[in-house]
């Protein structure tokens, strides 16, 4: 399985960083979290917000206005 698949790529290749290992155990073609079923939705292993109601896209619009409002409404802003 992917736990065979990890340990020969460690033992030929050396240490992997976090972005391969997520990469392989959500997108492995046989073995990835992802690639086995559907993982989202109500039959899924988790409902997204948007999938229940658009109200959550809605308040965080909301709450973006009151933080840019908050901030003195300046022209031009940066995020992240």
């Amino acid at each position: 399985g992917l736990l065979r698949e990890l340990g020969s790529r460690i033992r030929f290749r050396g240490p992997l960083t976090v972005a391969e290992y997520m990469g392989l155990a959500l997108t492995h073609p046989e073995h990835g979290y992802y690639m086995r079923r559907d993982a989202f939705g109500r039959a899924g292993d988790f409902t997204t917000s948007p999938e229940v109601c658009q109200a959550f896209g809605e308040l965080v619009g909301v709450w973006c206005v009151a933080a840019w409002e908050a901030l003195g409404r300046p022209a031009r802003g940066r995020l992240g």
